[in-house]
């Protein structure tokens, strides 16, 4: 008699081991292939933003330090002003340049847009002036007095109306810093001259923060008593090229070597003149800033080269942004 063949019940149906076994296989690659394309889509993701991170804070440097250039020597188109408050006189503003290290920038600027004129004369021997309106300005402010040939910088210590004027107190400029540099106008500024809200600041990168970042600073009174205060963390390094009209042709000739018009742009540039005897034209900042985490686990990066500084020699591991931009510095002759 022949066997009868077993068959499966109504519902029975299924996989074989052999089956299953190839579905796992097939499903492990398809979870790692996944898991490894969000592990790559993640670290893309974080560094992207680490690097939005980067260039925002290079952005932000570059802005305040172009608006503080922009507006260099406020009213002063010689450039002739001596600061009472940080006690410097090197005419509205300088770069201490350096090959090795980032430069420094010190400037004299308007701040705010806050301005009012003398209605008395203000000599170096007056502890006020007198001025036609002084609501908007604050103690602690400083203000540049100037007759548009000169200018001193002194600080507000006090604030009343008198009548129909107000009486801003400074003390005697003759008395605030070891003795005046830039004589007063014979007779003291006059009536009508212009008083406005200045700043002189230091911005300079300090690169022993706590925790290791370097940070550009901003000092709020040059070499004065007041602390000087972090204005963008990251910024690795700050390069200042100046670019002074020589011949007087209405150009700054810019060809890379150390004869042409641009000033620290070459490691063997000279000193430009002082601004009190040529006024520049133009200054091109250039701002290097970096993530403050590592991005990387090998070192591999290296700070790139700007002006008269050269590149790194030694790699690290973070990566970095250049932003680099001229301004025309519109307040003094040198500027068309």
């Amino acid at each position: 008699m022949r066997s009868a063949r077993r068959r499966r019940p109504g519902g029975e149906a299924g996989l074989t081991l052999v089956e299953l076994m190839i579905s796992l296989l097939i499903m492990s690659i398809a979870v790692t292939a996944t898991l490894a394309l969000g592990y790559s889509m993640s670290n893309a993701y974080t560094t992207h933003r680490r690097m939005i991170v980067v260039e925002r804070s290079a952005r932000v440097s570059l802005e305040v330090l172009s608006e503080a250039v922009r507006g260099a020597s406020p009213s002063v188109p010689t450039a002739r002003i001596e600061d009472l408050v940080g006690c410097s006189a090197y005419g509205g503003l300088r770069v201490t340049n350096s090959t090795s290290q980032p430069d420094q920038l010190e400037v004299v600027y308007a701040s705010g847009g806050v301005f009012t004129s003398l209605r008395a004369t203000y000599g170096d021997g007056d502890d006020f002036m007198t001025v036609l309106d002084g609501s908007a300005f604050a103690v602690g402010d400083q203000v540049l007095v100037s007759d548009f040939a000169q200018g001193h910088l002194v600080e507000i210590t006090a604030i009343a109306q008198v009548g129909a004027v107000w009486q801003l107190t400074t003390g005697a400029p003759s008395t605030k810093c070891s003795g005046l540099q830039i004589a007063f106008p014979g007779g003291g500024y006059p009536t009508g001259a212009l008083v406005l809200r200045g700043q002189v600041s230091r911005f300079y990168v300090d690169t022993l923060m706590a925790g290791g970042a370097p940070t550009l600073m901003m000092d709020p009174d040059s070499d004065g008593p007041a602390d000087p205060e972090p204005l963008s963390e990251g910024v690795d390094d700050l390069q200042i090229a100046i670019g002074v009209d020589m011949d007087g042709d209405g150009t700054v000739l810019d060809d890379g070597t150390t004869t042409d018009e641009w000033f620290y742009n070459n490691p063997g540039d000279s000193d430009p003149p002082l601004p009190t005897i040529t006024p520049p034209r133009a200054y091109r900042i250039t701002v290097i800033a970096r993530s403050i985490t590592e991005s990387s686990t090998e070192a591999d990066a290296f700070r790139p080269g700007a002006e008269d500084r050269s590149i790194a020699t030694t790699p690290d591991v973070y990566r970095r942004r250049l932003l680099s931009t001229t301004v025309e510095i519109r307040n003094l002759d040198g500027s068309p």
